[in-house]
């Protein structure tokens, strides 16, 4: 259930970058005033929407709430965020770019991404696009849906699939 933290990491590390994590505190695996001060060096944020709102709410109450231009890219994952929540990435990260993640853990992490830098969730409702490596389908009752805004499981094949689960026999392909 850390895929999504472990195929950020891998990313990062392909493209010679380097991670910075936040210290945690006693209290809080996320400290938003260590996320603050980690910014200054950073130029991509991963998040979920919870963090993001934590972050949201100290930059809200602190007397020095700050901006941080050099961050780059931010990729949210876990849910989708809610527009208040986005609208305030775009202040404090004005040259970002805001990019909501779906994911599944069984398939390597994400499936779509959706570029939320200037539009707004309920503006399109979607959740994104596949990477070229990823095949996706919406099934309902064993036939694939193909109309807008209908109802259905996500369905993918690929390498990135989960071959089984620990102590389970590997599925047939």
């Amino acid at each position: 259930f850390h895929v999504g933290g472990l195929s950020s990491l891998l990313a990062v590390w392909l493209a010679g970058g380097a991670w910075v994590l936040p210290k945690q505190t006693q209290s809080s695996s996320f400290d938003p005033a260590s996320v603050v001060q980690s910014l200054n060096v950073a130029n991509t944020l991963v998040v979920v929407p919870a963090m993001l709102f934590a972050l949201m709410m100290s930059q809200q109450e602190s007397s020095n709430a700050k901006i941080f231009p050099t961050v780059q890219f931010v990729v949210i994952g876990g849910q989708s965020a809610s527009e208040t929540v986005l609208n305030f990435c775009r202040i404090i990260f004005p040259k970002a770019r805001l990019v909501q993640t779906y994911a599944c853990t069984e398939a390597a992490s994400s499936l779509t991404f959706h570029d939320v830098t200037q539009t707004t969730q309920q503006d399109d409702d979607c959740v994104g696009t596949p990477p070229d490596h990823i095949e996706l389908a919406l099934f309902e009752r064993g036939r694939i849906v193909t109309a807008p805004f209908e109802r259905g499981v996500i369905a993918t094949r690929g390498p990135h699939v989960l071959n089984r689960y620990w102590g389970q026999p590997p599925r047939r392909r």
